[in-house]
């Protein structure tokens, strides 16, 4: 997109940039970026996260819903999870980075570290953002009065290179403390490093932090952050968002069967208004399914087509819909959720029948794993005496599904033999 970039596109959403050099048994999840020049180790891991340029990822190294910018080094071992490593900075190894940190610009983090949730370290002790202009104004004032005095003191300056309780006895950097009455420092922090555990880095699977608290229809606590913006509080106004989207969705996937347009263009509004809404992949998948379940429901309320003829009409064209907004696991299993509890809402007389045939098709779609379907199939949501009422046909495809596993594996082995 930018002439001096040469990303490429490889499935499943894995962007690569020229002269990387991965080694053979790291293993790149869905949705990473990893820049020019870059390095990673053996036995590394990494998942939603986007790696800079000329940074060296060393082995055994687990990366998850991060951002690690141009240059920054992350040692043998190490664990970052949810976090910002700047430029320049390095984390030695086995060190590891817990949810909401944020490593500054030329920090250096020592072995064996562990830094713990929201801790945000700069390399210079600066305790508030107006210390900081007040050492940058006196900084260009002596600057402008003396040019030729070595010897000028920064007024900041520790003749430590770091907090040993912070980074370490052998790093760089000092703790970044925030003023909490400080209203000013604290709209001055508004974006990324402030309060870092509430910001979404990444759409990671939702279901890793629904799937199990799950209240279908329900709407989730959350806080909204922008880096141009204040910070966003209250429930009404994100009910009022996510409802929005709901809406604004439906109609896009309602326009584009009515109007059979193509995938990649239903696919493109629909990303358009997660971000533009600021809201999880969940509610997308909430949203399509509804929007496809309804249309089925339509059909055969009408008469106009009987229940398998209407699921492989509505579902065998647009399940592909699925496959930009499922990338985990636990994503496979929370759209499993939200099509029973949506098929639970119909007309008892067809409602099983079409629960079993959507199954089916996203199956055979390849939209859900057949692994998937056991963890979807086994877990106690799945199970509740509401959800149980669209079981008993699924049950049959379930068992049938299980034999044919357990003759293919009897197959293999006779083969074997």
């Amino acid at each position: 997109m930018l002439s001096d970039q040469t990303y490429s596109y490889e499935s499943p959403h894995v962007y690569k940039e020229h002269n990387i050099r991965l080694s053979q048994s790291s293993k790149l999840q869905s949705r990473v970026v990893i820049g020019a020049d870059t390095f990673v180790g053996d036995g590394t891991s990494i998942s939603g996260s986007v790696i800079g340029r000329n940074c060296h990822i060393g082995h055994d190294v687990t990366i998850e819903n991060s951002y690690i910018w141009d240059g920054a080094v992350i040692g043998d071992g190490c664990i970052v999870r949810h976090s910002i490593v700047a430029a320049g900075a390095e984390v030695r190894s086995n060190a590891m980075l817990n949810s909401g940190s944020v490593i500054g610009f030329g920090v250096v983090i020592d072995k064996d570290v562990i830094v713990p949730n929201e801790t945000k370290i700069v390399k210079t002790p600066i305790k508030t953002l107006q210390d900081s202009a007040m050492f940058m104004s006196s900084s260009e004032e002596e600057s402008e009065n003396d040019d030729d005095d070595e010897d000028d003191v920064n007024p900041l300056d520790s003749s430590e290179v770091g907090d040993a309780n912070v980074v370490g006895a052998h790093g760089v950097g000092f703790l970044y403390e925030e003023e909490e009455d400080d209203e000013e420092t604290n709209k001055g922090y508004s974006g990324i490093m402030y309060q870092m555990a509430q910001l979404n880095v990444s759409d990671v699977s939702v279901a890793s932090t629904t799937v199990g608290a799950h209240q279908y229809g329900s709407k989730r606590k959350k806080r909204t952050y922008s880096t141009n913006s204040m910070y966003v509080s209250g429930d009404e106004d994100e009910e009022e968002e996510e409802e929005d989207f709901h809406k604004e969705a439906l109609a896009t996937v309602e326009r584009a069967m009515e109007n059979n347009h193509d995938i990649d263009t239903a696919l493109l509004e629909l990303n358009t208004l997660r971000m533009s809404m600021n809201v999880t992949y969940h509610e997308v998948r909430l949203s399509t399914s509804t929007a496809l379940v309804e249309r089925v429901d339509h059909f055969i309320a009408t008469d106009t087509l009987g229940v398998k003829d209407a699921v492989d009409k509505v579902f065998g064209q647009w399940s592909a819909l699925f496959k930009r907004q499922v990338f985990e696991d636990l994503d496979q299993v929370d759209l499993l959720l939200i099509v029973q509890k949506l098929c639970c809402q119909l007309n008892e007389s067809y409602r099983s029948m079409v629960f079993l045939f959507v199954l089916m098709q996203l199956y055979d779609a390849e939209v859900v794993e057949e692994d998937n379907v056991y963890l979807w199939w086994n877990g106690k949501e799945s199970q509740t005496e509401e959800m149980s009422v669209v079981r008993d046909k699924a049950e049959k495809w379930i068992e049938w599904l299980q034999q044919a596993e357990s003759d293919s594996e009897e197959d293999s082995d006779e083969d074997d033999e």
